[in-house]
């Protein structure tokens, strides 16, 4: 279920990434149309189902590649989720770095559903690259916190506090590494 609101809350930003007031040029038709307003509805079968006529149509269309990448994640069907991820990477312009980021965030929840995390830091910080946006290296310092990599989870907590400065949480993080460095007197710091 966590990965469904994930996937979800994901698919909403592509709304962002692929509006019309965005920096995406991600071409729209009319099975484009239909597959969103099917997404908005909560019909994702019959969403999918349009997307995927839209790519029949138009083979290039990277903007479905997006929604048919976190269809398949949210249903757990991984092998479908990164053939569509890098289908769309293949077509999206290098220019249109939000879509590619975008995708690249799809391609890394995928990674990390089959526990290649090795593949799923690579795509976090080509993400990062393309479009620094919080979230991503929210993820990569919680992904590098699960590993123990304990400074480098530091560093993009210490990054993104230049993004959000005095956010709360992140200096609760900051603790937690600290914990888990064994640093108890440091951690209280940071989390006071």
């Amino acid at each position: 279920m966590k990965k469904l609101l994930f996937t979800i809350a994901v698919l909403f930003s592509s709304l962002l990434v692929l509006g019309k007031d965005s920096k995406s040029q991600a071409p729209e038709s009319y099975y484009f149309n239909r597959g969103h307003e099917a997404w908005e509805a909560e019909q994702y079968d019959k969403a999918l189902e349009y997307f995927n006529k839209d790519i029949n149509e138009n083979p290039k269309s990277y903007g479905s590649y997006i929604f048919i990448a976190g269809i398949r994640l949210a249903n757990e069907e991984y092998g479908k989720a990164l053939a569509a991820c890098d289908a769309g990477l293949k077509y999206a312009p290098k220019k249109d770095k939000p879509s590619r980021a975008l995708l690249l965030g799809l391609r890394t929840q995928t990674y990390l559903a089959l526990n290649d995390t090795v593949r799923a830091l690579d795509d976090l910080s080509n993400a990062i690259k393309l479009d620094g946006k919080y979230d991503y290296f929210d993820e990569r310092a919680q992904l590098y916190f699960e590993l123990r990599e304990y400074d480098l989870s530091d560093a993009d907590y210490n990054a993104l506090l230049k993004i959000r400065p005095g956010d709360a949480r992140l200096y609760v993080a900051l603790g937690r590494n600290q914990s888990g460095r064994g640093n108890f007197d440091e951690a209280i710091k940071l989390g006071n």
